[in-house]
């Protein structure tokens, strides 16, 4: 059964669609999209990921963050402060579903959305298990890569600019500076699976390795691992790099 819904955040109404499997109550999975995404997904891999994983027997959310898709709010108003926030909301949601094992719920975010996932995940103890597809880990230098040091100049002097059609505003920028997702993963004590394409040009894979190092080398328990699919791009925009991400992410979850 699929069930479009809305979640309140912050005087917000984040649009989302529930994706409710047959039969008994089931584990929880929350979509996190990235940096100009929605809750479809590039090629629809949200969409086809929920559906994937709510035959295997997972209750699946994917949602539009504020400012993004049919949620409520301004582009401009976008931060990691903000999504942080609305992550927790849509946990909050799962959790309390009577078709979902509150004890056991996963977010899973590609790009911007694997790094709010994993900051989430780190000061929220109700998220269980982590998967990170392509994640950004050094938000600064990351997305000052894609977007450029000349649009953000642009954005602090006039308090908001134009990004491909999408409005960017100063706090935006403030909260890329100041997040540390290396640093805050430390806290994070539950199982967590990295999946990264090495032919991937905007988001390069060294970021992925970067996060398993880090959890690797924590004293937290966990179990963690690292996936490199050969050739892959930042959204596997293939049929067989989706096959090795959907394969990869539905063993994750059926024995972690």
């Amino acid at each position: 059964m699929e069930q479009q819904v809305v979640i309140n955040s912050r005087q917000e109404s984040l649009s989302a669609v529930l994706h409710i499997p047959n039969g008994e109550k089931s584990h929880g999975v929350i979509l996190c999209h990235g940096f100009m995404g929605n809750k479809i997904g590039q090629h629809r891999l949200f969409v086809k990921t929920a559906r994937s994983l709510a035959d295997k027997g997972f209750a699946v959310l994917r949602f539009d963050y504020s400012g993004c898709g049919d949620s409520t709010c301004d582009h401009a108003d976008l931060s990691l402060h903000n999504q942080i926030m609305e992550t927790k909301d849509a946990i909050s949601f799962m959790h309390n579903h009577p078709s979902v094992i509150k004890e056991n719920l996963t977010v899973l975010g590609l790009s911007m959305g694997a790094c709010v996932a994993s900051l989430t995940a780190a000061r929220d103890n109700r998220v269980n298990r982590l998967i990170l597809w392509a994640p950004v880990a050094r938000p600064f230098k990351d997305l000052l890569g894609i977007i450029g040091y000349v649009q953000m100049n642009k954005t602090i002097k006039s308090g908001s600019s134009d990004f491909n059609g999408f409005e960017l505003g100063q706090e935006f920028f403030e909260s890329l500076r100041t997040t540390n997702p290396l640093e805050e993963i430390k806290n994070y004590q539950g199982d967590c699976l990295i999946i990264h394409g090495s032919g991937d040009t905007e988001v390069d894979s060294e970021n992925g390795k970067l996060y398993y190092e880090v959890l690797a080398a924590g004293e937290k328990r966990g179990k963690h691992g690292l996936k490199i699919i050969p050739g892959a791009d930042h959204t596997f925009s293939s049929s067989l790099w989706e096959k090795q991400l959907l394969e990869s992410t539905l063993e994750f979850l059926e024995t972690a």
